[in-house]
């Protein structure tokens, strides 16, 4: 691929991944490349391209001979990436109860909620929903396990469309709020038995919401 082949795919590339992950196109919708090309003053080449790279990212699903299509994640989906995550935070939530700044941690926490605070009072659900993966990926980063966020990353995406379904179609804001900062105050505390519980606690509440929430999902299969 020439330079400027690779920068007119990115270009694509970027814009795709964007608007799925924007919630701009709902799950089960068709990606149409003439329109996108269009829209980017592209050739469907490049556009192509960036569907197939995004479609081995799982950002995009590829149907056989039906093109390429916003991907609905089944509730099993969701459970095998939950599991994932419930691993992953419980190392975070000990590794940050047991830190020796566990209170710096919980404090840099607990300003990010107020974050949170403010886009529920605005109604801003996307903004609510962005804040709600950075405050999961800012345990994973703070924890002092410099290799749980690397190994966490590949979910993030995932993350963010689950949330996109369900904190759009549930009433769980506030809730979710109240569950971080249950968090918070474990951390705070340096409570390792209390953190456990609230992370345990508040994905199986968002496992739940999704399961809830999809079932209300048209989808083009």
């Amino acid at each position: 691929m020439t330079p400027r082949a690779a920068s007119l795919t990115d270009k694509a590339y970027r814009h795709i991944r964007d608007i799925v992950l924007a919630g701009q196109i709902p799950p089960g919708e068709r990606l149409t490349v003439r329109p996108i090309a269009e829209e980017l003053a592209l050739s469907p080449t490049p556009v192509n391209t960036a569907l197939s790279m995004l479609a081995r990212e799982g950002i995009v699903e590829a149907r056989m001979h039906r093109g390429y299509f916003v991907p609905v994640i089944s509730v099993r989906d969701m459970t095998e990436i939950y599991e994932v995550r419930l691993g992953l935070d419980l190392i975070a939530i000990r590794r940050a109860c047991q830190a020796e700044d566990h209170r710096d941690i919980a404090a840099t926490l607990l300003e990010q909620c107020g974050e949170q605070e403010h886009k529920i009072a605005k109604l801003d659900v996307d903004g609510f929903i962005d804040l709600d993966i950075t405050f999961h990926e800012m345990i994973w980063k703070l924890c002092g396990n410099h290799r749980l966020h690397h190994t966490g990353r590949y979910l993030l995406d995932r993350m963010r469309m689950g949330s996109r379904v369900s904190l759009h179609r549930t009433n769980r804001l506030s809730e979710s709020l109240a569950e971080h900062r249950n968090i918070v105050r474990a951390i705070e505390a340096g409570d390792l038995r209390d953190g456990e519980e609230a992370v345990t606690a508040h994905l199986s509440l968002t496992k739940a919401a999704y399961s809830a929430a999809i079932s209300q999902v048209r989808t083009t299969y």
